[in-house]
């Protein structure tokens, strides 16, 4: 957790910064969740110095995730609106999709604030719907030949 920050290591420490995120929901450890939120805003500052869009959408997702576990929403939504209106131009989606039931109350919230309307419903459905088999369509009848 007190690594200086590093592009070869970001993944890395996106990783054990969403691994200490649970163990804090679990746990409850003050230490832990602040010494989480301290390396995301190091990795966001290296980030946004290189002006590297994509991981500081990541960051930012990861920032908002660890501020909504420790019931700060507003400030949750603060990063999530900034991740939020970085990530539209782009269109991504998988980046909060994958991010689960935390991410789904987040991007509820910002529709209730009005944040990017448009794309915040289409992030919300595809949380919704992450991971789910999609639903087979029905067996085509048979042609016949004339």
């Amino acid at each position: 957790m007190d690594d200086e920050p590093s592009y070869l290591h970001e993944y890395e420490h996106l990783t054990l910064a969403r691994v200490a995120i649970a163990q804090y929901k679990r746990d409850g450890t003050e230490e832990v969740i602040h010494q989480v939120i301290s390396l995301l805003i190091r990795l966001l500052a290296a980030a946004e110095a290189q002006e590297r869009t994509g991981n500081i959408i990541k960051i930012l997702v990861v920032l908002a995730l660890a501020e909504e576990a420790q019931g700060n929403v507003s400030t949750a939504i603060a990063f999530l609106e900034r991740a939020l209106t970085l990530a539209e131009p782009e269109g991504y989606v998988r980046i909060f999709a994958e991010c689960g039931t935390p991410m789904v109350r987040l991007l509820r919230e910002a529709m209730t604030r009005g944040i990017t309307p448009t794309y915040t419903q289409r992030l919300l459905t595809a949380a919704e719907t992450w991971g789910q088999q999609p639903k087979e369509s029905p067996p085509r009848p048979p042609t016949q030949s004339m």
